[in-house]
């Protein structure tokens, strides 16, 4: 995986470069009143697009200034994890759990359009297991395969 960060006030570009075989799945706030099934597509879209983080010290101008963060992917690995955040913190002590469906494919997950200059062949996953959490919080239920 391919981090790059680019300083708004003196445009220095930053790079960290990431071995990685899962990939934590955050639920979109928009997605949280949603009651059809989320597509992965959209959001592994999300998870891709640019993101912006105010307030951190460049480097090379040694100014607080708004970063702009993308992610690629350099190399596949052989086997890729989805890991679904599914749980929201609501307020400062209550995490709720989001009831969400999210179509997945069985064959032939693509990722491409999120890799980077990456000179390896496109790959494609098949779903092979599925890990799901059955009750009602974060600290009552089980995951059951």
């Amino acid at each position: 995986m391919k981090y790059t960060f680019k300083c708004s006030n003196c445009q220095k570009t930053f790079e960290k470069i990431d071995s990685f075989k899962e990939l934590m799945i955050p639920i979109p706030t928009k997605y949280h009143s949603h009651t059809s099934a989320i597509p992965l597509q959209e959001l592994l879209k999300n998870y891709f697009s640019k993101e912006y983080i105010e307030d951190y010290k460049c480097e090379c101008c040694q100014k607080k200034s708004k970063f702009e963060k993308t992610t690629t992917i350099l190399k596949y690995p052989e086997v890729l994890i989805l890991v679904f955040n599914i749980f929201n913190v609501v307020g400062q002590d209550f995490i709720q759990k989001l009831q969400k469906n999210i179509e997945v494919p069985l064959y032939d997950l693509n990722l491409k359009g999120f890799e980077g200059e990456s000179f390896e062949k496109k790959k494609s996953y098949n779903l092979d297991s599925f890990i799901s959490h059955y009750g009602e919080s974060v600290d009552h239920g089980h995951y059951i395969r």
